[in-house]
């Protein structure tokens, strides 16, 4: 029910976005009555998008339900953490120290593992900052691809070498802060197969004007094209089980929107649970600007997603 509804979603927005686009080069051409009968198919795509969005939300409401929890084994459980990973600043390894000694304090019950993927730097990853990450952590796993995959090539990479019940990634200088962290494993626990962080208005005051533009038209085209009820997809802190691994073993994009990939494509799965946490970011990080051409390639990406599915 839930996939049919986003289907028709997405494919009713994305013909209303090709008619009207026909519909304006018609006008300029002066073609007055083919446009009157364009008029009324853009009103009835309109009409089943409509639809679409009332159906996806109605379904939200009314069949939204709670996972079971996870059994408790009385184990020490294993949770695997990948950090994709390009020209790192200077003292990388020692946050990645930290960060695991914080979570390890906080989650005494769980075990965590890092899987550091180099995604072709340039710069930064010595060999001198992974033998003291190795040092102080022996379990850590490194990954390292000679040439850059992209962020989503390099996550992927990762998934690849993890075999615990539950799966995180994140930036490699975790800009969340360690409770954000724990909150979203806590849900995992609870039964929930990906778990979604939810940016909060602290996160959106510090950044520039084109990251904020750029994250607020990402959450509304996920809505529009995507019929997405969760749609801040872009937070960079994503945790999951078994069944959640698959769904982002199954992404095809290789830059920053695999993120909208992988919850777009556990979103078709009326049987998935879904869950989003409010995360804080930490006092230190400082977030970049985005680069000159990202937004429009991103926008690619996001209109290939609606196309596949």
């Amino acid at each position: 029910m839930r996939k049919n509804m986003q289907i028709l979603t997405r494919y009713s927005a994305l013909f209303i976005v090709v008619v009207t686009i026909l519909l304006g080069i018609l006008y300029i051409l002066g073609s007055r009555e083919i446009c009157a009968v364009g008029l009324s198919l853009l009103f009835g795509l309109i009409t089943l998008w409509v639809i679409g969005r009332v159906g996806l939300l109605a379904f939200h409401i009314l069949f939204h339900k709670r996972p079971g929890a996870l059994s408790d084994t009385g184990k020490v459980e294993s949770v695997d953490i990948i950090l994709p990973c390009y020209n790192p600043y200077q003292g990388w390894e020692q946050t990645m120290i930290e960060q695991h000694k914080e979570l390890e304090n906080l989650m005494h019950d769980y075990e965590f593992r890092l899987i550091v993927v180099n995604d072709g730097s340039k710069r930064g990853f010595t060999k001198e900052a992974v033998e003291r990450l190795k040092v102080a952590l022996p379990d850590t796993i490194i990954v390292d691809n000679k040439n850059n995959q992209g962020k989503g090539g390099a996550v992927r990479d990762g998934l690849k070498y993890s075999d615990s019940k539950l799966t995180l990634y994140t930036d490699y200088d975790f800009p969340y802060q360690t409770e954000s962290i724990c909150r979203v494993i806590e849900c995992l626990k609870a039964g929930y197969d990906v778990v979604i962080a939810r940016r909060n208005r602290t996160y959106y005051s510090q950044l520039s004007t084109r990251r904020k533009l750029a994250s607020h038209a990402s959450r509304f085209l996920n809505f529009m094209l995507l019929g997405l009820t969760y749609t801040d997809t872009q937070g960079g802190l994503k945790g999951f089980n078994r069944k959640g691994k698959g769904f982002l073993a199954s992404t095809r994009i290789k830059q920053f929107l695999f993120d909208t990939e992988f919850i777009y494509k556990a979103s078709l799965d009326d049987t998935t649970y879904i869950k989003e946490v409010f995360v804080d970011l930490r006092n230190e990080v400082m977030l970049p600007d985005m680069k000159k051409g990202v937004f429009l390639n991103e926008l690619k990406n996001l209109f290939m997603i609606c196309w596949r599915g």
